[in-house]
């Protein structure tokens, strides 16, 4: 098993990282086509063979078509049509399944870098098959439909606690994008209706955003484009413009200094350096 993980992949650990971790390898898998069926190695068709068959007086065991009796070559050409019909299937499904095995790799690789050693020790075993694998890890960190639904309900009601200043809007409004996103991802009722989700964000903003609220709560909210992502942009306008971030917050680079070379007594200054300091002694002369 390999031990590397993906710098840009959730690394499945525990149940927190479930429902992230199984939509990334189901999407990965339906792109590859390889999710809803595995197919196994086709099996190759069998060429007809003329021993066996009734030959002419004579010949203990015919071994050229010619040796048959009247309706031999007959019976021996439909056999070999429906054996050509076959080969062409089995020949389809053999690229079908060469590819399939790429794309089974591929997604072998991927849940190997993604989830932790102490899970494939116990859940993926190299004799075992990638369905299993998934099976063995859905069963000891998954977690069900009901139980995510109740999670996914409780973070986003937590996300809409009123925001009480603005100093930190940036922070609320990125929670309460990533706590929506998630309730309606996996269906949440309470995201199905623009109206409420409109109604609930304007009672979590109203403090923060007097001046904004009541114009959207009156007309923005019923525009025919808009919806929660729209009305997220437009907040996030607002509060940019009447409350700006603190620039220092996101810089991450020192003002740069640039000092003077430093040059020992009796060094040969290089010339731009040596003509400057002709220069500024002459002016001290002066």
């Amino acid at each position: 098993m390999s031990s590397q993980k993906s710098n840009s992949s959730v690394v499945l650990s525990d149940q927190i990282q479930w429902t992230v971790w199984f939509k990334s390898i189901k999407s990965r898998a339906k792109s590859l086509k390889v999710w809803t069926k595995v197919e196994p190695e086709p099996t190759e068709p069998e060429v007809p063979s003329i021993l066996g068959r009734e030959a002419y007086a004579g010949v203990n065991e015919p071994t050229e078509v010619q040796q048959l009796t009247a309706n031999g070559p007959k019976t021996y050409e439909r056999e070999m049509v429906r054996y050509r019909t076959l080969l062409d299937a089995y020949k389809v499904k053999q690229h079908k399944y060469e590819k399939e095995v790429i794309g089974i790799d591929a997604i072998t690789q991927l849940v190997q870098s993604t989830v932790a050693t102490h899970l494939q020790d116990s859940c993926c075993d190299p004799d075992d098959s990638l369905q299993q694998w998934i099976a063995n890890l859905r069963r000891r960190v998954g977690i069900d439909d009901r139980v995510e639904k109740e999670n996914a309900r409780k973070r986003y009601k937590a996300a809409l606690q009123p925001m009480r200043s603005p100093s930190q809007w940036d922070t609320w409004l990125t929670e309460y994008d990533q706590a929506s996103s998630h309730a309606e991802s996996v269906g949440l009722p309470d995201l199905s209706l623009f109206d409420m989700v409109s109604l609930d964000f304007g009672d979590a903003v109203a403090q923060v955003a007097k001046n904004w609220v009541p114009g959207f709560m009156d007309s923005g909210r019923f525009e025919s484009n808009m919806d929660r992502r729209e009305m997220l942009k437009r907040f996030r306008d607002h509060m940019t413009r009447y409350h700006p971030l603190d620039p220092r917050k996101f810089s991450r680079i020192s003002p740069m200094v640039v000092h003077p070379p430093r040059v020992q007594r009796g060094t040969p200054l290089p010339l731009p350096i040596a003509h400057h300091s002709q220069n500024a002694q002459n002016e001290r002369r002066v």
